[in-house]
């Protein structure tokens, strides 16, 4: 996916240096922010200037690299060492593993209901904070299908991504189609904005019609480790290979070159490897984020949408 440069120190301006190496970063809502680093999960109620000591309740040679909303608190995956699936009470600002549950991608909808997607059972979800548990169309995402991520748009929809394809519901999750463009892909991850759809798999398709129609906006730089955020037609993507991470102000029609300054090349053996960028995240009100490690958390900017 090739791209035109444009001066990064424009696009990223660097947070408090107090927690640095972030791996994860979640919009809380009401100002607060959540920034999970390679010592723990912290949280900021200035916009990252300041941030809290470390949340407990989790044990520490846990690192946290998926995060959703829901209510009553934030919903956090551990893996590495373990795939629990922890709620953040917001109220001690302290964790508590979610009974036995255990996840490969999960998601809140607006409304605070739960979607889990078990490893090897399928797909489940969760009105009551998660102490009763529903099959979600058992017949459509099989045990067999892995799932990757999992979204909604503002109807309620379902968007499902899997090792096998992209599937969507209609709003009573009844009904579910899999695009013929993005059938047998094996999907990395998935942004609903605005009434569009953008899908990451080896190629990067984008649906203006809520899953109608397809466009494909061509081939990533690296098909493993990417992650996406997206305001409408303001998109932008994190590679593991350089460029490492990219911007569009067309809904991925061109690109432009933004990776976060201080990718510096380290050597090892005497071969140097560059530093790719931890994440790339974004809160509610379209500013993205990403952080590399040793160096603190960096935010655009501007909204994505003004950049």
């Amino acid at each position: 996916m090739g791209c035109d440069n444009e001066d990064e120190d424009d696009f990223w301006m660097r947070l408090s240096a107090e927690r640095s190496s972030p791996l994860v970063f979640h919009d809380a809502g009401d100002s607060r922010l959540v920034c999970a680093t390679v010592s723990g999960a912290y949280v900021s109620t200035d916009g990252g200037t300041h941030w809290s000591a470390r949340i407990g309740g989790m044990p520490k040679d846990i690192y946290i690299d998926k995060l959703a909303g829901a209510s009553g608190g934030a919903v956090f995956s551990a893996t590495l060492s373990s795939t629990w699936v922890y709620v953040l009470d917001t109220a001690a600002w302290s964790w508590k593993r979610l009974g036995e549950e255990n996840a490969s991608a999960f998601h809140s909808l607006p409304g605070g209901e739960l979607i889990i997607a078990r490893p090897l059972n399928g797909l489940f979800g969760s009105t009551d904070g998660g102490a009763s548990w529903t099959p979600i169309a058992p017949q459509v995402i099989t045990p067999t299908k892995k799932v990757t991520v999992i979204r909604s748009d503002t109807a309620g929809r379902l968007v499902i991504g899997t090792t096998s394809g992209l599937y969507i519901s209609d709003p009573s999750r009844q009904s579910w189609i899999c695009p013929p463009a993005l059938e047998a892909k094996s999907i990395l991850t998935v942004t609903c904005t605005h009434g569009k759809i953008y899908v990451l798999s080896d190629e990067l398709h984008r649906s203006d019609d809520n899953g109608a129609s397809w466009v494909n906006r061509g081939p990533v730089v690296s098909s493993h480790g990417n992650d996406m955020v997206a305001v409408n037609n303001a998109v932008c993507l994190r590679h593991t290979t350089g460029p490492f991470v990219e911007f569009s102000r067309d809904g991925g029609a061109t690109w432009i070159d933004v990776t976060p300054p201080g990718v510096w090349v380290h050597y090892y053996d005497g071969k140097g490897f560059p530093e790719v960028p931890l994440f790339i995240g974004i809160d509610a009100a379209g500013y993205a984020y990403s952080g590399l490690y040793d160096l603190p958390l960096l935010r655009s900017k501007l909204p994505l949408q003004r950049m």
